[in-house]
């Protein structure tokens, strides 16, 4: 969720509070935060650019194609709004027109530079194409955002990884492991990532202990290998490939 939005929680708060003092009555005051609650999300969907809404419902349909014609016209209405350029980036990275993706989330960028998100998704471009080092800046502007999101501490310590500088990418990947990334593959990943740079600088029995704890999280392989399996080619598909290999043959040991 933007920062906005973490502000305008506050309106849901406030209804419960006044709910409380007005009536004293906790089912008062629950009833309170939900009609605050649906107040924000009415603001939501009135602030967000007309016809955004069906366009991602068409991105998470799958129908990718449909999604891109909707949100084209939303940037030709819209064109400063960054949003659309958000999405659009979703949609060819997910259609592989990885050079159109890039340019896309630079434009989403450079209208909201304070979104971690943004550079999340520009980072991941950058990385898909094997550009480290570019991605790595990406990635670590969107830890520097929201340092407590795990999942852009994942992607940063992934490619310091990537990068060899194992010594970077331990505490990335183990503050990854500890915040939790809500996605059981790349909880997996963390894990390996770690295991391996923990192994490159020496630190033997911790990382045994590491890819022990891989076990916990083992069921997500299939997924992974599933989702794989069913991407477009990308340049950097084929070191996932080699990572998953190796998680399995890690897993088939432990």
């Amino acid at each position: 969720m933007e920062r906005r939005w973490n502000v305008l929680l506050i309106i849901p708060v406030l209804a419960a509070l006044l709910a409380f003092f007005l009536t004293e009555n906790i089912i008062y005051t629950a009833l309170g935060f939900v009609v605050g609650y649906l107040i924000l999300q009415g603001l939501r969907f009135l602030l967000l650019p007309s016809g955004l809404h069906s366009a991602v419902r068409a991105f998470q349909s799958g129908r990718l194609e449909e999604a891109l014609a909707r949100t084209n016209q939303i940037i030709e209405d819209k064109p400063d709004r960054w949003e659309p350029y958000y999405l659009r980036a979703l949609i060819h990275f997910a259609l592989s027109n990885l050079p159109a993706a890039e340019a896309d989330a630079r434009e989403a960028v450079e209208r909201k530079p304070d979104s971690d998100t943004n550079y999340v998704t520009l980072g991941q471009v950058l990385y898909a194409q094997t550009r480290f080092s570019e991605a790595e800046k990406a990635f670590a502007e969107a830890a520097r955002l929201r340092g407590t999101e795990g999942l852009n501490q994942f992607h940063l310590g992934a490619t310091l990884f990537h990068l060899e500088r194992y010594q970077d990418a331990i505490p990335r990947l183990e503050l990854a492991a500890n915040l939790g990334t809500s996605n059981e593959q790349m909880e997996l990943l963390a894990r390996y990532y770690l295991a391996r740079s923990l192994q490159q600088e020496g630190h033997e029995e911790e990382a045994a202990d590491v890819y022990s704890d891989m076990q916990e999280h083992a069921d997500a392989l299939d997924d992974l290998k599933r989702d794989l399996d069913s991407a477009s080619d990308y340049p950097a598909r084929h070191l996932l490939q080699k990572d998953i290999a190796a998680i399995e043959k890690r897993l088939r040991v432990t």
